[in-house]
């Protein structure tokens, strides 16, 4: 399924795979195409989607915003950071957030310089694909 995450509400998404979902078959797999928010892709889960991709967590990575562990988010270019060394993600899936502080990556976010970007990005896959990991074992237990 595609372009449910394109300008209907949250909960009309919701309405629609509620009401699309029990109609597929379940000895297929269920695709569902653009969401990438955490909460959504658990909700949609629980909805029976099987499989999801979405460029959202390297796209907000791109300009700046950071998906902690916690479930936090950080604006690594806002000001505070500049001069904020603790570790980006110190419980991060990613070495390089747990090894890069945040004062560098708010640097390298604020010059334009594309190692930020992938900095970002690899923090942003790697908690919601450990959002999804977590997701998968507690569905299996």
């Amino acid at each position: 399924m595609g372009g449910l995450a394109v300008g209907e509400s949250e909960q009309e998404m919701y309405d629609i795979l509620g009401a699309v979902c029990p109609l597929l078959p379940e000895d297929k797999p269920r695709y569902l195409m653009g969401v990438g928010v955490i909460d959504q892709l658990k909700m949609c889960v629980a909805k029976g989607i099987d499989m999801f991709d979405c460029v959202l967590p390297m796209r907000i990575a791109r300009h700046g915003k950071v998906l902690l562990s916690d479930g936090t988010a950080l604006d690594i270019d806002k000001a505070i950071f500049k001069e904020d060394f603790a570790p980006l993600d110190p419980d991060s899936p990613s070495p390089l957030s747990r090894n890069h502080s945040r004062a560098y990556l708010h640097h390298l976010v604020k010059t334009k310089e594309r190692y930020g970007e992938t900095v970002a990005c690899m923090q942003n896959l790697g908690v919601t694909l450990e959002a999804m990991r977590k997701l998968r074992i507690e569905i299996e237990s």
